[in-house]
């Protein structure tokens, strides 16, 4: 009687535990998909000064200061600097090493060309690929953690 008791008590620990990281993931999606969107718009809209553009900027710098560093992994992480010092020189219209550096690891990951690199400042284009790259990198966790390695193969990995 009391294997089954302890049995019983293992399973429904081990239920609570993968509930409990169910609802860790599915947070995490909802910040990447947050994060996504904000980048996505930031690097696409027109003015730095239209309602929309410092609607998204805020949110952003929520995103980046609070809830989703709780829930990011070192890839997204990196992601979401990279951005924000892309984003910074944007805005600034000027270059800096930060940036330079951010705009090396575009290239080499096939974002961006070396080209851009020879700019004396963050173009719209390469916020857009940063914004890209960060979802991408989000993209890869989400789809290690949710599907199986045959549902893996059918999703685009490389940047166009």
């Amino acid at each position: 009687m009391q294997i089954i008791v302890i049995i019983v008590g293992l399973f429904a620990y081990n239920n609570y535990v993968d509930q409990g990281k169910i609802q860790f993931y599915e947070k995490q999606m909802e910040f990447y998909i947050n994060a996504s969107t904000v980048t996505s718009i930031l690097a696409t809209e027109d003015s730095i000064t239209s309602p929309e553009y410092l609607k998204a900027r805020k949110e952003f710098n929520h995103l980046y200061w609070g809830k989703l560093s709780i829930v990011e992994t070192k890839e997204v992480e990196r992601s979401m600097i990279l951005f924000g010092h892309l984003l910074d020189c944007y805005e600034k219209q000027q270059i800096c090493n930060d940036c330079l550096a951010d705009m090396k690891t575009l290239a080499e990951a096939k974002y961006i060309s070396s080209e851009s690199m020879h700019d004396a400042k963050v173009s719209q284009s390469v916020l857009m690929k940063a914004s890209l790259y960060l979802a991408h990198e989000a993209r890869a966790h989400i789809l290690n953690y949710w599907l199986s390695w045959s549902e893996r193969k059918d999703y685009n990995r490389v940047p166009k």
